[in-house]
């Protein structure tokens, strides 16, 4: 919240039902972007849209999230999402992004997962410490933080955009 300022442009990627917004307490213009119409249901701030390809202009957002999405990218796509994270968020700009953090071998995993009652495998990418470095080597990024989160469940990265 610290980095957020009134009238900045928020950009929520993998908003699921877009509760971030509830959360902050400027007076910001918030966007969420979510792949699953049964999560964004009726919410009015909520578009269809997943990475790589965000339906928005470049360098867009004063900062752009994407909150517990990255575990569930496929290898091949990964830097693709974090080429888009960049392109959308204006120069000067921040990203904030997680990961699940897992006590699961790195690389492609599936993991029982239970919701609305019903049982499933669910995909998630577990990452190396080295993987995760490399993925957001970036020459438009100065990486911030790139570590835990304050509880140690999630991978965090928080970088900004400087070209």
């Amino acid at each position: 919240d610290n980095l957020l300022k009134d009238q900045d442009v928020l950009l929520d990627i993998g908003a699921g039902n877009g509760r971030l917004n509830d959360f902050i307490q400027k007076k910001i213009s918030y966007q969420g972007f979510e792949p699953s119409s049964s999560l964004r249901g009726q919410n009015p701030l909520l578009y269809p849209g997943s990475l790589p390809n965000i339906p928005v202009g470049d360098g867009t957002a004063d900062i752009t999230t994407c909150l517990a999405v990255f575990h569930h990218i496929p290898a091949p796509d990964q830097k693709a999402a974090v080429d888009e994270l960049v392109r959308i968020t204006k120069t000067g700009g921040w990203i904030i992004a997680t990961a699940w953090h897992l006590e699961l071998t790195p690389g492609n995993n599936l993991i029982d997962w239970k919701a609305e009652g019903a049982e499933a495998k669910r995909f998630v990418y577990i990452f190396s410490d080295e993987e995760r470095e490399a993925l957001w080597k970036h020459p438009c990024l100065t990486i911030e933080h790139l570590g835990f989160d304050k509880n140690k469940k999630n991978r965090l990265v928080v970088a900004k955009k400087t070209c």
